[in-house]
């Protein structure tokens, strides 16, 4: 009989208000490398095509640093609204634990310029799982709260609400 492998969920959700056009700020967040540049920790290290790519991210969990390294596809809906789906996959440096996020992300025209609603769900597999789950919480609610800074910062100007 095989042990189980320890899993954990994290969902969250969060609005960004962003100081900009809502059609340019959709065309930003098109890009994997623009999407990659907000998330703190997070490096883009090759990109494989239009919508395909690899990148690296560091994750501080407490007294704990974690790297995962990955593949990420971000596909971008095409007419109708603004909405983005990114996929992410990717495997801590010890090859322990694995981690797997989706973002959806739509932006919609507000009251002074645009607002990113994004949803996030995170599932740890392994190793990371076993940190306890309101820490892995505080840390990814940390880490979104940082990238809407981010996005604000490069995309335009203005609050988050999370």
């Amino acid at each position: 009989m095989t042990a189980l492998r320890p899993t954990l969920n994290v969902e969250h959700r969060a609005e960004v208000l962003v100081d900009a056009p809502p059609s340019w700020l959709f065309g930003q967040l098109r890009d994997p490398g623009t999407v990659v540049a907000c998330v703190p920790g997070a490096v883009l290290t090759r990109v494989l095509d239009a919508h395909r790519f690899e990148a690296q991210l560091l994750v501080r969990l407490g007294p704990l640093m974690v790297r995962y390294s990955g593949q990420g596809e971000l596909i971008a809906s095409t007419r109708g609204t603004h909405r983005i789906l990114l996929s992410v996959r990717g495997t801590d440096a010890l090859q322990t634990s694995q981690a797997e996020a989706q973002l959806l992300a739509t932006v919609v025209e507000g009251s002074r310029g645009a607002i990113i609603r994004a949803h996030l769900n995170l599932r740890l597999d392994g190793g990371a799982a076993r940190v306890s789950h309101r820490l892995v919480r505080l840390v990814t609610c940390r880490l979104m709260e940082q990238t809407a800074d981010r996005m604000r910062e490069r995309l335009g100007a203005a609050t988050a609400r999370l």
